[in-house]
């Protein structure tokens, strides 16, 4: 609801506000055994994240560019 909230009040402005899931990385929480290393998943995460256009605002997304529904 934060997303959808926050996109409804800023988009009027040019801001994109999206959720974003970072995926299963390998840290204290994930276990050594995640599939993915956090330097991966942040470096898709940014990747996506420079890509977005206005119109892909409010929504939810996973690291890797799949859009995940509410």
């Amino acid at each position: 609801m934060a997303t959808k909230h926050l996109h409804g009040k800023l988009s009027k402005e040019g801001i994109i506000v999206i959720s974003m899931g970072p995926g299963h990385n390998q840290t204290d929480m994930g276990g050594k055994g995640a599939p993915l290393k956090p330097q991966e998943s942040v470096a898709k995460m940014m990747k996506l994240i420079g890509s977005l256009k206005k119109t892909q605002s409010g929504r939810f997304w996973y690291y890797d560019g799949t859009e995940l529904p509410w």
